[in-house]
C-alpha cells in the first residue's frame, strides 16, 4: 500500500474507489477531501473471469477496510453500459 495527497470535496467519512482493469485492479481509500489514504493493487487479464474478479474485490476491499471503516465504494468498469438497467452488457472481464 502507498499514501498520496489530493482533494475532491467528498461529503464526509472514508470512500474506496476501485478501477477494474485489464491488467490490474486498482483500490484506493480516500478521505472526505480527496486525499489518498492508502492505495492496493492487483493484476487481472482476460483469464480473470467474473467469479475471480469478484474474489479480488472483497480481498482489496477487506485490505483497505484495515487501514479504514469506509461508507460509499465506486466501482469503475471497462464494457458497454445499459445504463438505464444498471447492467454491463459485456466486457473482457466477463467473457
Amino acid at each position: 500500500m502507498t499514501s498520496a495527497e489530493g482533494g475532491l470535496g467528498l461529503p464526509g467519512g472514508l470512500s474506496l474507489g476501485i478501477d477494474v482493469g485489464g491488467t490490474k485492479l486498482l483500490a484506493a481509500l480516500v478521505d472526505e477531501t480527496g486525499a489518498t489514504i492508502a492505495v492496493t493493487c492487483r493484476p487481472t487479464g482476460r483469464a480473470t473471469g467474473p467469479y475471480p474478479l469478484m474474489r479480488l474485490i472483497v480481498e482489496v476491499a477487506a485490505e483497505l477496510r484495515e487501514v479504514g471503516e469506509f461508507s460509499a465504494v465506486g466501482l469503475g468498469f471497462p464494457g458497454l453500459v445499459d445504463a438505464g438497467r444498471g447492467v454491463v452488457r459485456s466486457s473482457v472481464m466477463l467473457e
